[in-house]
C-alpha cells in the first residue's frame, strides 16, 4: 500500500455527513434520459429511492433528463451540456472538466453537504468549484483507460491518447482527500486497486439500484418478442450496457 493510498483510507468524509439529520445531497448527473446506458438508468432508479425515503434533502444537477423520469418536486437544476467543437473533438474528454466546471459555474448551485456522481469529469469540474465538498463517486468503468480503447468513436490514432487522458483523470480522483470511491463488485475493486497500487479498501462496494417496476409492464409480450425478432419461445437476454468485451457477454450467450 502507497502512502497516497494509507492517507486517503485513514479519513471518510462521507461520516461527518450521515451524521447530519437530514444531509443535502446533490447528485450531478449531466444525462438523465432513456436512451443513455446503465449509468443513466441506475442513477435515475437510485434518485427515485432516495427522492421516495425523504431521508435525504436531493437537488439534481443535470445537462438533459426526459420528462416524468423524477417524481414530482424534485428540484432540478439544468446546466449546458459540454461544447461541441470542431477541431478539439479528437481529445475526447480532455477538455470535459473544465466545460463541466464552468457550466456548473454559470448557475446557483445549493449548498450542499455532499455530492454524488457517476461521471468521473463532473465531479472533477465540481471539485473545482467547490473542493470542500465531500464527494461520492460511483463511476460505472472497470478501468477508465481501457474502456476508452474499446468503447471509442475517435480514429484509431487518437485512441491512445484518450485513454492515456482518462487513466490521468481517473488516477487524479484517487488522489483527492475529500471523495470516496464506490464501485458495483468486488471484482472492479479488485482491478483498480491493483492497476493503481491501491488498498482495496479505499473502495466501498455497492451493487446498481434497479427498478424492477420499469421490466414488469409489458402488456404485450408476443408484441415486444415480434417487434425485436425474438421466436415465441427463444430465451431472451437484456441488458442495458455498452457493447464492450469487458462485459462478458459472449461468455453469457455461449
Amino acid at each position: 500500500m502507497n502512502a497516497v493510498s494509507r492517507e486517503l483510507l485513514a479519513r471518510n468524509p462521507v461520516r461527518a455527513v450521515a451524521a447530519a439529520p437530514r444531509p443535502r445531497l446533490l447528485c450531478v448527473a449531466p444525462l438523465l434520459t432513456r436512451r443513455c446506458g446503465g449509468v443513466s438508468h441506475a442513477t435515475l432508479a437510485l434518485l427515485k429511492a432516495l427522492i421516495r425515503r425523504g431521508r435525504l434533502d436531493v437537488h439534481v444537477v443535470t445537462c438533459e433528463l426526459d420528462d416524468g423520469e423524477l417524481p414530482p418536486g424534485t428540484r432540478i437544476t439544468q446546466i449546458r451540456p459540454p461544447k461541441r467543437r470542431r477541431f478539439a473533438w479528437r481529445f475526447g474528454r480532455a477538455l470535459l472538466v473544465g466545460d463541466y466546471a464552468r457550466a456548473l459555474g454559470d448557475v446557483a448551485l445549493p449548498e450542499t453537504d455532499v455530492v454524488y456522481t457517476r461521471w468521473m469529469e463532473a465531479g472533477l469540474g465540481f471539485s473545482r468549484l467547490r473542493p470542500d465538498v465531500p464527494v461520492i463517486c460511483h463511476s460505472g468503468h472497470v478501468l477508465a483507460h481501457r474502456e476508452a480503447l474499446e468503447d471509442s468513436s475517435l480514429p484509431r490514432v487518437w485512441q491512445a491518447l484518450d485513454s492515456r487522458i482518462a487513466e490521468r483523470l481517473e488516477r487524479g480522483c484517487y488522489a483527492r482527500a475529500n471523495w470516496t470511491h464506490v464501485v458495483s463488485t468486488r471484482l472492479v475493486r479488485e482491478a483498480r486497486a491493483a492497476h493503481f497500487q491501491l488498498n482495496r479498501h479505499l473502495f466501498l462496494t455497492q451493487p446498481l439500484c434497479v427498478d424492477a417496476d420499469r421490466f414488469g409492464n409489458v402488456a404485450d409480450r408476443d408484441a415486444t418478442r415480434a417487434r425485436i425478432g425474438a421466436a415465441p419461445d427463444a430465451f431472451v437476454i437484456v441488458t442495458i450496457a455498452r457493447m464492450v468485451r469487458w462485459k462478458n457477454l459472449d461468455w453469457l450467450v455461449r
